[in-house]
Order: C-alpha cells, then structure tokens, then sequence
C-alpha cells in the first residue's frame, strides 16, 4: 500500500526516507494511494484509475484492466472512429450533440457514419484497445454487433486502461489524421451541457478546465429501465416492465488534461458497480484533482465538505525525522523532513517544541516532485534559555484527524 510506501509511522525513521523503491516514479505512488484510500468506498462502488504522462511516457493505474459499464464515456472513441472513416466534414453535425449534450441518438449517427458498431469496434480493437466493446446500441434503431455479440445483450464494456491509452494516442497523434485529431480535440475541450458531464475538471483550476479535453458517461442509481421481452429484470421481474436501479451505477471520466507552463497528461477515472451517488462522483472529482494537484506541483485543496469520509477525515499518519538543530546568538534553527500522506502538494506541517514548550511551526514544502516523499523544513527563530542543555524537539502533525507523529528530539546546548 501506498500509505507505507509514502513513509508509514510503523517504518524507523531513519530508514522511512528510502522507502521509495528504484524505478518506481510520483505517479505510481499517488495512484497507488489513491486506490488504497478507496477502499473505504469498496461497499458503495469500486474505483479505478489510469494516468498517463506526455512528457515522460510514465503511466499507472488502479484497477485498470477491470471492465465496466462504458455508460457514455467511449461516446468520443465512437466520435474518432467516425472521424476515421467519413471525416471532419460528415461528423462535424453529429459532434456537438454527441459529445457536448452526449445524446444517445447522435452517438448512434457515429457509429453509422464510422460504418456501423462492429466497424466502431474494430477500430477500437486496431488501436488495441481489446476490452473495449459496443455490443449494442438502441436509440433510434437497433444495432447489435454481429462480430462481437458479447455477455449479454446492451453491456457495453470498457477499461480505464483503454480509455486513457485511446486519449494518450489521440493526444501523440497516433489515432487520427492531423485535421480529424484537432477536430475531435476541440470538439471535447471545456465544461460540458451538465454538471455531471464536467465531473472530471469539476475541481481542477477553472482556466485548467476549459483547456481539458475529455467525455464523461454516467449511469447513476435510481434511474428508470424499461425491460424487453425477452429479459428478466434482477428480482424476477417480467420483461416490459419499467424498473429503478438500485445498483450498477457508472460515473466515469476520461481526457487529456493540459498543465499550464507544463506537460499533459491523459487519465480515466471510474467509480462503477456503485449505489451512493454522491459518493461515487466525490471520488471521480477528487481524483482527478489529486493527480493535476502533483503532476502540476500546485497546491490546491481537492476535499470538498460533502465528500464521504475515506476522502474527507485524511486518517493517514505523517512521519518524518528531526535531522539537525543548533543554537546560535539567540537564534534557534531546527531542519529535517516530514510528510503526511493526506497533504498531498500541501506544506506537511511540523511543530518545534523546547523543554515541551511549542516555540514554533514550520511547514515541509516539496520543492520538485523526487521531493514529495520526504519535503525538508528549516525553521530559525530567536529563542533566548538558561545556559545549559535543553530538549529540543519535533513533531510532524496530522493534516487530518489522525494522530500527530514525534520525529525526533536533540539534546542542544544554549
């Protein structure tokens, strides 16, 4: 798990700093986290993630390789197969209402002006995209797939995985034309026609969100289905008749997110098999502003006062180690480093403490991100005491609601 990784209170902490293993980069560790808080969530929905960076190729993920619903999500993978095939010209009507309101009747028009669902899925398949499938799709006409007639009928698959790596080969210039990829880019860029087709920039920088290009699918709980006649509902019921979902409820975003003055990066998010919506899109949105709050080295705050607890009590516990103290006409100067894990890109706070009198606070900033494992502080303050040795002390304190962590004690001479 990431919280030992991230320099857990059980590891000494003379050792704790090289607790970050050769060849394992920023990214592993956040996503990797990330999973591990989401486990508190796992009653209510499961999460997956995958990121992947322009800039130096590193990817990760959480549960990337398990399928979900696709819910609208692959509406713009189903967009760049049109592309593909008709071009600019021919998809361009279908764009706005497919993309930007994702109405199901101009998705369908994509995938006929790709030249059907079985060549939308070939185009997925070409790109290596294998778990991602349409299998059928409804609205105006029915289109079933012949080649891939999958599980069941109208489970539509998909992977975070596929989602990001069709972004990444968007963005690299590897799934389309050059005029086809601008288009399709423009075309997802910014907020969407409802809050929840902007669930995965709902917490990014305002102006970062209007660069991001991305599609958001969603299936959330308490939806109404009519069954068809030849189906049989969950709890028995007859087909024709009209149910509500308690269950099986899909929120899931996938994109390139563009960091300003830095690289890009594409990322899928899915909170799926859920039945707490709310709960579901708080960990979409948080995320996604966790993986831009590292990968940008911008500290903002990704916790919202809604947000469940796994999220919101930040119950990791900081460490850290006092390494230096020396005293010096009448200044007091204390160094070392501290973390907490719940403070992401946010100064780790610590409190200074003489003879166990708190004297001051410093705060354990990253500089770079090899530094977010183990930020240094150096605080100096003026700090007069009776000749004589004295204990000077730290403690790393907890961003959260968890317990605060001593890190070290050095006898010092005034």
């Amino acid at each position: 798990m990431l919280a030992a990784l991230l320099l857990a209170a059980a590891v000494p902490h003379a050792a704790a700093k090289e607790q970050v293993e050769p060849g394992e980069t920023v990214l592993d560790l956040v996503v990797e986290r990330l999973g591990a808080m989401s486990t508190s969530f796992e009653t209510r929905g499961l999460l997956a993630v995958t990121v992947i960076r322009f800039d130096t190729a590193d990817s990760a993920s959480f549960r990337g390789a398990e399928q979900f619903k696709s819910a609208s999500v692959v509406k713009a993978l189903w967009v760049a197969a049109a592309l593909a095939h008709s071009g600019v010209e021919a998809t361009e009507p279908v764009s706005a209402p497919a993309l930007y309101g994702s109405s199901n009747s101009a998705a369908g028009r994509a995938m006929d002006l790709a030249g059907g669902i079985d060549e939308v899925n070939g185009y997925a398949h070409g790109l290596g995209l294998a778990d991602t499938t349409a299998y059928e799709w409804e609205f105006d006409r029915d289109r079933r797939s012949v080649s891939y007639p999958g599980p069941m009928r109208g489970l539509n698959l998909t992977t975070t995985d596929d989602l990001a790596g069709f972004w990444a080969m968007v963005g690299y210039g590897w799934a389309l034309g050059l005029e086809e990829r601008a288009a399709l880019l423009q075309w997802t860029v910014g907020p969407k026609a409802s809050g929840e087709g902007s669930r995965l920039i709902a917490r990014l920088p305002e102006t970062v969100g209007a660069m991001t290009s991305f599609k958001m699918g969603w299936l959330p709980t308490g939806r109404e289905y009519e069954l068809k006649e030849d189906e049989v509902g969950w709890n028995g019921e007859p087909g024709g008749t009209t149910v509500i979902f308690d269950a099986g409820a899909v929120s899931a975003g996938a994109g390139i997110v563009r960091i300003p003055g830095g690289a890009s990066y594409a990322i899928a998010v899915a909170a799926y098999d859920g039945r707490d919506w709310s709960r579901m899109t708080s960990w979409v949105e948080y995320v996604s502003c966790i993986v831009y709050s590292v990968l940008a080295e911008d500290p903002i705050d990704c916790v919202r006062s809604r947000d469940p607890s796994g999220i919101a009590e930040r119950r990791a516990v900081p460490t850290g180690e006092l390494e230096a103290v020396r005293s010096r006409h009448g200044l007091l100067t204390a160094s070392g480093w501290a973390v907490d894990p719940d403070a992401w890109w946010r100064p780790s706070p610590v409190a200074i403490t003489v003879d166990g009198v708190r004297i001051a606070a410093a705060g354990a900033f990253p500089t770079g991100v090899d530094d977010l494992f183990a930020p240094e502080f150096s605080r100096t303050v003026a700090f007069e005491a009776e000749p004589g040795f004295h204990e000077v002390c730290a403690v790393a304190l907890n961003d959260g609601v968890g317990e605060d962590t001593p890190i070290g004690c050095r006898l010092v001479s005034f």
